[in-house]
């Protein structure tokens, strides 16, 4: 017989040492920092796909809309009375008009297009402006999805606070004419809201678009074509001030349903004294032009907290906003595109064709 001993053999169980488990657990670490940021990026570039496949709904019921009525919605439109001092009240906005083509009629029905205001302070607008509707939204938006408001009016139909569906999606009214788009481009259907770091300026409107304030544009008017016509995009994401400090200036700010105050089309129309058109931006900034607005915002250049007509066209996106066309296709147009090229295609009819192949 054998001496196991004598052969100097011995069996013993051996676990991991400190160091080997240090050495496991580097390993895993690196492996979760190497793959992390892939997953990240696969959970955005499915974000960024959901948003797509949103406007393409959108700009679809809009060309849906436009084979019932032979027409596009009006942007925005005014209300003729108002109950609460105001010269005007609010009307409602594109996306109210839409919600049949978005399998929302029976919310659109029950908006009482007949009140004072109804797509601020009528009495049905807390019922409505508080639903939910997630094709509104891009998934990629860091914006709060709700906001809270101070009920400030009686005819709202309460006297608590209540909130608001934030939504993402601008419509386009137009681009502007003032030297911030530069040499190359003539728009004479602009007005200018008043002026002045609060409320209710505005900036420029426009209504060279497909989407102005109380105009419903037809088709035949849409000369450049509708391959070549911006309609909807996105103010999806965050500004920054000059100090910093990230705001929550977007379309969504008084919700959803409100169009504007103002009343007649531009260049003609009247209260220029609150001529914001809530749903819609006209284009003047660059796309994600997002940093160094004024502290407190300043309605004369179309971007402050209470609204302003010029939003930038924004979102998270790594590196521009999806846009969406009137025939219907969906197109991610990269920050870098020229201020120029961008009002070309925010204009229905100026005579250019874009190319952005």
């Amino acid at each position: 017989m054998f001496d196991r001993q004598g052969l100097g053999m011995s069996i013993r169980k051996q676990g991991f040492t400190l160091i080997e488990l240090l050495v496991v657990i580097a390993i895993i670490a690196i492996i979760i920092g190497l793959l992390l940021p892939a997953v990240q990026k696969v959970r955005e570039a499915s974000a960024r796909l959901r948003c797509t496949n949103n406007i393409k709904q959108i700009v679809l019921g809009l060309s849906n809309y436009q084979d019932n009525f032979s027409q596009y919605p009006s942007g925005g439109k005014g209300s003729p009375t108002m109950s609460n001092g105001f010269p005007n009240g609010y009307g409602l906005s594109w996306r109210f008009y839409l919600l049949p083509f978005l399998e929302q009629r029976s919310l659109n029905e029950l908006v009482n297009t007949n009140v004072a205001s109804p797509g601020w302070t009528g009495s049905t607008y807390v019922q409505t402006d508080s639903k939910a509707i997630p094709v509104l939204r891009c998934p990629s938006s860091p914006l709060p999805e709700w906001l809270t408001w101070a009920n400030p009016w009686a005819n709202s139909g309460t006297n608590t606070n209540f909130s608001v569906f934030w939504v993402s999606y601008v419509g386009i009214a137009g681009a502007t004419n003032d030297g911030f788009v530069g040499s190359g481009y003539t728009e004479s259907r602009i007005s200018n809201c008043a002026t002045g770091t609060g409320c209710c300026g505005g900036g420029p409107m426009s209504a060279g678009g497909v989407l102005p304030v109380n105009k419903s544009v037809k088709i035949s008017e849409i000369t450049d074509g509708t391959s070549n016509t911006m309609v909807v995009s996105e103010t999806s994401d965050f500004l920054q001030q000059a100090d910093g400090t990230k705001v929550p200036w977007s379309t969504g700010w008084h919700g959803w349903l409100i169009g504007t105050a103002f009343n007649g089309t531009p260049p003609g129309g009247s209260n220029l004294n609150d001529c914001r058109h809530f749903a819609c931006t006209s284009v003047r900034y660059k796309i994600n032009q997002k940093k160094g607005w004024p502290n407190g915002g300043d309605c004369n250049i179309g971007v402050c907290p209470n609204f302003g007509n010029n939003l930038p066209l924004n979102s998270p996106h790594t590196g521009g906003v999806n846009a969406g066309f009137v025939d219907g296709t969906v197109r991610f147009l990269r920050e870098g595109i020229s201020l120029l090229i961008l009002a070309q295609l925010a204009t229905k009819d100026d005579g250019q064709v874009v190319n952005l192949d």
